[in-house]
């Protein structure tokens, strides 16, 4: 009470104080005296609430409401945020570092929709909401979990992407959501959005995005990670565009996300693990892909549908003289995809 504004509830005429094992204090007093300030509401005390529903959801068909508020706080942020949330619910959960006042932050909303990717993850996915005082100190938060079911990927994991995940490439991570320019000949900015074989390609296998360039500005040390599963019949050709793509890259049709396995001097996958279906190394790299079987004539990743495949891409070039990895790009980053008809 003694840090309260003259403004703020104040509590008097207090007497007859007994104390709690826990040290909090009991008033035996019938003639407690209470400041007009005092009531529902009333008082500095810093206050954060975030609620979401409904908390069990379909993947890519429920449509959930996050609804969070704040008062007497300077700012909030999504701290207490689930790593996964970012790639299951892509966009979904921006309201970080805001300043805020009463019940609104400047620049965030106080509600939200959205709904788990179809091809994500069974499992539990917390948001959370930090506030902090003016002082700097975080003064609440709150938290609230959502179970998301009937994903293609089940309960493995084994269709989506995870960001920072590691592959066979020393030291580069994956790169699994963003934005991505698509180059038809106009110019357009999709996203951001998990790079899923849909988004990247316009529709499930094989796509409708042909003749398009899709155009990913990455990290020197990052790989995209693409998950897919071809159906009974159609093909595509994966092609780099040298226009959007200035450096060699190596380029693989994977049982894994992040394998791209080994290759000869010529640029050819060397794989015998079978973890590799397909791959080339180098300048131009191109990969025609078929499910359709007998296999169309010139196909160089053989596909069986319905098993899951991964596109991995990575602006690095296998050395086959001493077996290693060399980096194509230090810095400015870009990989240009070209799609396609391969049957």
């Amino acid at each position: 009470m003694n840090s309260e504004s003259q403004n703020s509830c104040a509590v008097g005429n207090l007497t007859n104080l007994t104390g709690q094992a826990d040290g909090n204090l009991v008033a035996i007093t019938s003639g407690a005296t209470f400041s007009a300030a005092c009531g529902l509401g009333s008082g500095t005390a810093p206050t954060a609430t975030l609620n979401i529903a409904p908390t069990a959801l379909t993947a890519g068909q429920t449509q959930a409401t996050i609804t969070w508020t704040a008062k007497n706080v300077s700012s909030c942020n999504t701290t207490g945020t689930s790593a996964g949330v970012a790639t299951e619910f892509p966009n979904a959960w921006t309201n970080t570092n805001v300043s805020c006042a009463n019940n609104q932050c400047t620049g965030g909303t106080n509600t939200v929709t959205t709904t788990p990717i179809l091809n994500g993850t069974d499992g539990t996915y917390t948001f959370g909401l930090q506030c902090l005082t003016a002082s700097g100190n975080a003064g609440v938060f709150a938290t609230q979990s959502v179970t998301v079911s009937g994903s293609s990927g089940g309960g493995g994991g084994g269709t989506s992407c995870t960001q920072g995940s590691t592959g066979d490439i020393p030291n580069f991570t994956a790169l699994c959501s963003g934005v991505m320019t698509l180059h038809n000949p106009g110019i357009t900015t999709l996203g951001p959005s998990a790079y899923t074989y849909s988004f990247v390609f316009g529709a499930p296998w094989p796509g409708s995005y042909y003749g398009d360039t899709m155009v990913f500005s990455v990290g020197s040390t990052q790989f995209l990670a693409i998950p897919f599963t071809p159906s009974p019949t159609g093909g595509v050709n994966f092609s780099e565009n040298q226009t959007y793509t200035p450096k060699p890259l190596t380029m693989a049709i994977s049982k894994q996300p992040g394998v791209f396995g080994t290759y000869n001097s010529s640029g050819a996958s060397t794989d015998t693990t079978g973890n590799v279906i397909c791959g080339q190394s180098g300048g131009n790299p191109s990969l025609k892909a078929s499910s359709t079987v007998p296999y169309p004539l010139g196909t160089t990743c053989k596909l069986n549908s319905s098993q899951q495949y991964w596109l991995n891409i990575a602006l690095a070039q296998y050395n086959a003289a001493n077996g290693q990895w060399i980096t194509t790009c230090s810095s400015g980053c870009t990989i240009g995809i070209g799609l396609y008809t391969g049957n």
